[in-house]
């Protein structure tokens, strides 16, 4: 659920402020975590071939962070969003790169 900080405080039974304190510690422990490997497009490929990387990009729903502003607007579901670009390795499907959280206006897609 993409809900504002006080209805998650609610959830899990704190204040708002230390809600917003340890969520941010977490996301930015997960942020930091060495999910993706770009070396993992290599995996399973034979010696001396070539592993291909699809590039494509996507759009996330958001919340609007500041007053209406069309830099956030996705044409995606007509409302605001953040933009990202995913590199996926074709012959193993693992994804090997991720670049973006960039307005939908000013993103890569």
């Amino acid at each position: 659920q993409y809900n504002i900080e006080s209805v998650n405080a609610v959830f899990v039974g704190a204040s708002e402020k230390t809600f917003r304190k340890y969520s941010l510690i977490y996301v930015r422990l997960i942020a930091n975590l060495p999910v993706l490997d770009w070396e993992k497009r290599l995996e399973n490929a034979p010696e001396g071939t070539t592993t291909f990387v699809s590039l494509d990009g996507t759009d996330f729903r958001i919340s609007e962070p500041t007053e209406f502003d069309p830099k956030w607007f996705s044409h995606k579901f007509s409302g605001p969003g953040v933009s990202y670009e995913i590199g996926l390795c074709i012959a193993t499907g693992n994804i090997v790169w991720a670049h973006g959280g960039y307005p939908c206006a000013n993103g890569p897609t």
